[in-house]
This record gives C-alpha cells, sequence and structure tokens, in this order.
C-alpha cells in the first residue's frame, strides 16, 4: 500500500483510495527528486531527496524530513489544484 508519508509522493484520486505500484526504471534525477515509471500510464513515483544545495551545487547539506516535508508540501499543492 502507498504509504503517504514518506517521502515520496502520489496523485490519489481520493485521500481514501490506496493503490499498490510498483516502481519500475528511473527516468529523471535532479537536485531535489527522482522520477519513476510505474506499472500504471500516467502515474509516476516520485521520491524527494533528503538534500539541500547551495552556491550551484557546490555545497551540498542532508536535512532529515526535507523529503518528507517537500512531499506534503506538494501534496497541498495538488489538493488545492483540483
Amino acid at each position: 500500500m502507498i504509504d503517504k508519508d514518506d517521502c515520496s509522493c502520489f496523485r490519489l484520486l481520493s485521500r481514501e483510495e490506496k493503490w499498490i505500484l510498483i516502481k519500475k526504471e528511473l527516468i529523471y534525477e535532479g537536485k531535489a527528486k527522482w522520477l519513476f515509471e510505474t506499472d500504471k500510464p500516467n502515474i509516476l513515483w516520485v521520491t524527494y531527496k533528503n538534500q539541500a544545495t547551495a552556491g550551484n551545487g557546490v555545497k551540498k547539506e542532508e536535512i532529515l524530513g526535507k523529503g518528507k516535508l517537500n512531499n506534503q508540501i506538494t501534496s497541498l499543492i495538488f489538493d488545492h489544484l483540483e
């Protein structure tokens, strides 16, 4: 089952709905997240990193909980867009 408390963000049809997704191939890696294909068309698995960067990536720091916070913020934004 999807656990929305981890650092992965899922676009769900409703808060009550649970999906079982299979994470597949990594299709993008950026400074803040990884995007993976899933077994469901048009659904991506987004995993946020706990990393912060400064100076165009020159300085990097691991911040515990940053990925989870980014997931929560993204979920709020998508809820407002519905």
